[in-house]
């Protein structure tokens, strides 16, 4: 009778176990089925949301971000999907993007010899739209030019965005020179004092050691991201001037 009752509790264990895989296996699905009806859900909206707004994404950079930044939200890369609808609806999108990126390439490396391969963001987009002219239909902003070295990015062009510490603005870097922290701060203070910076300004600002500032400095100079302006009195500091914080129209390289 004992063994009786054990190989019988055995066989209800194992059919208890398979009941609640079969019932595991049913809530899954349930679930995948789910997420996919939400997802076909939000794919749809976001599709009639594209139809009806095209003209304004394409032609409003405001408007443009948000709507790339919606896309993300919700795990659509419209400029990525090989889908027909987003090749339709989103052709012009993708060709803008494509051309854009293929003139950040033109101005970044046609200024490397001015500023060393260090562009400030409103610089790039400003003498981007000097090169585009006035009869251009799309009006570009920072965030257009961001994307687009997104998927520049895919490409290995060497080109990086770089968000300066202490809201010092955004560059672009198309040299493989490191910019550390040291860097960032030196073109905080830079900016701040427009456009150059001293040894004196390091070791008061930041308190930082002359071997500190000598390496920091040296790189940058190395680079060509830095040029030296000899002191004119005897007493005066030698300044330190970052090409990209003091560039005027008159001094733009022509890159057509």
């Amino acid at each position: 009778m004992r063994r009786g009752v054990g190989r019988s509790r055995a066989r209800n264990r194992v059919r208890n176990e398979a009941a609640l895989k079969q019932t595991g296996a049913a809530v899954r699905a349930e679930e995948v089925k789910h997420i996919q009806k939400q997802w076909q859900f939000i794919e749809t909206k976001l599709r009639e949301f594209a139809q009806q707004h095209r003209s304004e994404i394409n032609t409003s950079p405001e408007f443009r971000r948000e709507f790339m930044k919606m896309c993300v939200e919700v795990g659509i890369d419209p400029l990525m999907s090989t889908k027909s609808f987003w090749g339709n609806i989103m052709g012009n999108l993708s060709q803008f993007y494509h051309e854009l990126g293929v003139q950040v390439l033109d101005v970044c490396y046609g200024t490397r010899s001015q500023n060393g391969g260090l562009i400030a963001m409103d610089d790039l987009v400003e003498q981007i739209r000097r090169l585009r002219g006035t009869q251009a239909d799309q009006v570009i902003s920072a965030d257009d030019v961001a994307t687009s070295l997104k998927h520049l990015k895919l490409l290995g062009n060497g080109l990086r965005l770089l968000n300066v510490a202490d809201n010092a603005g955004q560059f672009v870097v198309s040299v493989p020179q490191e910019f550390d922290m040291d860097h960032q701060l030196a073109l905080t203070v830079a900016r701040e004092s427009g456009g150059f910076l001293t040894k004196r300004q390091l070791r008061e600002s930041h308190g930082w050691e002359e071997q500190r500032i000598d390496r920091a400095i040296k790189k940058l100079i190395q680079s060509g991201m830095v040029w030296i302006d000899a002191p004119g009195p005897e007493d005066a500091d030698m300044q330190y001037w970052f090409p990209t914080l003091f560039v005027d129209d008159n001094q733009r390289v022509d890159i057509s």
